[in-house]
């Protein structure tokens, strides 16, 4: 659990650091991805920021750091 909450701590700082209109991909590669997927979808739907978009077809999170316009 400690490298996972090293993990999150990482996304959440390049957060800051991605220019607006740029994104994230954090997809589940592992050898039990199915598993790793029902995980971390739990963890970003009570944990994370609702910016974030979960395709369950492709096991991937992604994140779209929106544009301000003045």
């Amino acid at each position: 659990m400690k490298l996972q909450l090293i993990g999150v701590k990482i996304l959440r700082e390049w957060i800051n650091l991605i220019p607006a209109g740029d994104s994230l991909a954090f997809r589940c590669d592992s050898a039990k991805k199915e598993k790793q997927f029902r995980i971390w979808k739990k963890w970003f739907q009570k944990n994370e920021d609702s910016n974030w978009i979960i395709k369950e077809d492709i096991k991937t999170f992604f994140y779209y750091k929106p544009m301000h316009i003045e």
